[in-house]
Formats: C-alpha cells, structure tokens, sequence
C-alpha cells in the first residue's frame, strides 16, 4: 500500500530515471528542438542549446527561410546553410555564449528580440509567429559576424 510518505521518493526515482534515459540519449535529447511559445523563449533555448551543444536545436530555432548574417558581408539562407555556418562556429571554438535575453518588441507576428553575449555585444533578431503560434528567428544580424570564417564555394550567398 503507498503512503503519502512513498510519493515523493517515487517521484524522485522517475525524475531519476528520466535523467539517466535522457543521458543515455544523448545532450541534444535533454534539450529537445520543441518550438518556441514566445519570442522570449528564443533566447532562452538558444542559450541552452548552444551550452548543450545541440546545433540542431539551434537551427530549429531559425525558420526555413531565415537568413543569418556572417563575415565578410555573407549571408547563410535557409536552414541548411545555417546549420553549416553554426558547424564552423562550434568547430572555431568561438563563444556563442549568451549573459542576458532581453525583453522582445512584438508587433502582431513579428518581433524584435535581442540578447547580449558574454563578452557584452548587443545582438538583435527579427523572430516571426508562425500558423501553429510557435516563434521562430527569420533575420539574424549579428550572431555569427565576425566569428564564422567562409571560404569561396561554400555555398553562402554574397550581399548585393
């Protein structure tokens, strides 16, 4: 017979087993790629993302028209070239450590979000609503500036 007394250990042994199936998974299955409910949430899981690890959380976190700006004066459109831009910055080393999300601009389905990294940038996004009511990045200029090295070929697309 369970007591009152029985529910809280048994409710700490199911978290328990949840955090060791999760690790057996793998980082990217704690973090998940769930959408975003606010554009407030996109900094915030993008902050846990990127400390995970976890590019394809990041990337989800990015619509599959958006355009992230890079170096150079290039851009990655789509989430493919995205995903590539993020691979070279992980592979880099460089820090996409975010200290701070501040609170967004929304105007109906768009939304003006920032946040400020580790080192004390300013950093600004456009975020969009999408028909499910997720929020989802769709123009990033500033996160990968300055850190992504590109090469010719690479698939990314010059700005005009």
């Amino acid at each position: 017979m369970r007591t009152n007394e029985d529910a809280p250990q048994t409710g700490l042994v199911a978290a328990a087993a949840v955090v060791v199936a999760r690790a057996a998974m793998g980082a990217a299955a704690v973090v998940g790629a769930a959408g975003a409910e606010s554009p407030e949430d996109l900094g915030r899981l993008f902050a846990q993302r990127q400390a995970a690890g976890d590019v394809d959380g990041i990337v989800a976190l990015y619509s599959p028209d958006a355009v992230v700006s890079l170096a150079g004066g290039r851009e990655a459109a789509g989430r493919p070239a995205i995903r590539a831009a993020f691979v070279a910055a992980f592979a880099s080393g460089s820090d996409l450590s975010i200290a701070t999300v501040g609170t967004p601009i929304v105007a109906g389905a768009l939304a003006c979000t920032t946040s400020t990294t580790t080192s004390g940038a300013v950093l600004t996004q456009v975020a969009r609503r999408a028909s499910d009511g997720t929020w989802c990045w769709v123009r990033d200029g500033h996160r990968l500036v300055g850190l992504v090295p590109v090469q010719s070929g690479d698939g990314l697309s010059e700005v005009a």
